[in-house]
């Protein structure tokens, strides 16, 4: 592994490192100032949100990572883009038209949650405009840029806004978190897009138009729903507990596996990180042997960028969770939990992006689908005796258990094309 690979992987790590900073912070100010159930509800707004822009993005943020960088024309990596966007506008505007139409006269949700998904649905267009945007911007190697923008925009301006608005004397309160949300995503929205045409009008400079070419070719439509139903399952897996913890556990519990999660969510943002460096690597080495080396390359990084930061999980919990208030000091053993799940799921490495990249992504649309079920099956069995700490349980051994089936398939993989 060469200098100037590990001096990339590293500036990914602090871009990623930085959002993550950014994220923590806010989740902090908003237990302060909303408490445990107003910090459950926005919660739940971030699971609809991310159901609704996995939907709305047609899985052509993973389509983008692994023909972009195959490209050699910036003329068709740009007409791409700008199709993209069209499509993931139009499909959103669509798919939340039908959702509003639903919750508000067919749909028997409470009052709180047609509130939560109302707002979600413009939220979740936006976010899938946004990662259409950065996973281009990574595709090009500019995954600092990428990454700045999907992680670190919102809760940065976002924190800005509520520290302003908290030094005036206003009352912060769920619905105007969550309205300026949206507008702060609309401003992401157009910053990563003119970010993104610059850089390709000045690159396009050092490239020569190649001939013709069209978007999405017909060879590629399956390719393009099978993204599509890797990311619904990403984001199942993600937001299942949110999904069904409202209806088994109080609402206190539900902000106390918010907190454990997010914060266990920031071993997950090494492998984000990581993946923002890798996958595009991986794309270009499809199905070589240099492929397989930058996968086994993940492995090493992966752990060794975890395995600091699951010792402060085990040796300063009780610090890390009384931050959030006394009121969350039970997520203590939910962290400790999801905890031991990442390190199984960190040293196995980026065995779904690897997998994505070489063809293979229908096996691992296969494997997602198994650990969510098991997930599933296990949090209702070990709910009614353990209740949160099973469902907890569920969630960290399904992560780990996908990642274990995954690398297994490489190896077979790898097996195969020696």
């Amino acid at each position: 592994m060469n200098l100037k690979k590990i001096t990339n992987i590293m500036v990914a790590l602090a871009s990623r490192v930085m959002g993550t900073a950014l994220q923590f912070l806010l989740n902090i100010v908003l237990g302060r100032v909303l408490g445990a159930g107003g910090l459950g509800n926005y919660y739940t707004f971030v699971s609809w949100t991310n159901i609704v822009g996995t939907v709305s993005s047609l899985g052509l943020p993973l389509y983008l990572l692994n023909k972009i960088p195959q490209k050699n024309n910036f003329n068709e990596i740009k007409y791409i883009f700008k199709r993209s966007l069209i499509l993931v506008f139009t499909a959103g505007m669509i798919l939340s038209l039908l959702m509003y139409i639903y919750i508000s006269y067919i749909g028997e949700f409470s009052n709180n949650l047609n509130f939560l998904i109302s707002y979600s649905l413009l939220a979740g267009v936006s976010l899938a405009l946004i990662r259409i945007v950065s996973d281009s911007l990574k595709a090009i190697n500019k995954y600092n840029i990428g990454l700045g923008l999907e992680f670190s925009t919102i809760p940065l301006l976002l924190l800005i806004l509520i520290m302003i608005l908290f030094s005036l004397g206003i009352k912060i309160h769920v619905n105007l978190v969550l309205l300026l949300y949206l507008i702060i995503s609309g401003c992401a929205i157009i910053i990563g897009v003119t970010v993104f045409n610059r850089l390709t009008t000045n690159l396009q400079k050092e490239r020569k138009y190649q001939g013709d070419f069209r978007i999405f070719p017909k060879r590629d439509i399956k390719q393009i729903f099978t993204f599509l139903g890797i990311l619904l399952v990403n984001n199942s897996l993600a937001s299942a507990p949110y999904l069904i913890l409202p209806f088994l556990v109080s609402l206190e519990e539900v902000g106390e596996f918010g907190v454990a999660h997010r914060l266990v969510s920031l071993s997950g943002t090494i492998l984000i990180a990581l993946a923002a460096y890798f996958t595009p690597q991986f794309s270009k080495n499809s199905k070589t042997l240099d492929g397989f080396k930058d996968y086994k390359h993940s492995q090493i990084f992966s752990f060794l960028t975890y395995f600091p930061l699951f010792i402060i999980y085990i040796l300063f919990s009780d610090i890390i969770i009384s931050l959030f208030g006394e009121g969350f000091k039970d997520a203590k053993v939910l962290l400790l939990i999801m905890a031991f799940g990442r390190l199984v799921n960190a040293g196995f490495g980026l065995g779904e992006q690897f997998l994505n990249m070489n063809g293979m992504e229908h096996i691992e649309f296969k494997n997602g689908i198994f650990t969510l079920f098991v997930f599933l099956l296990l949090s209702f069995l070990l709910n009614e005796k353990y209740g949160i700490i099973g469902i907890t349980t569920s969630y960290a051994f399904a992560f780990a258990l996908r990642a274990i089936v995954s690398y297994f398939v490489i190896l077979r993989l790898k097996n195969r094309l020696a």
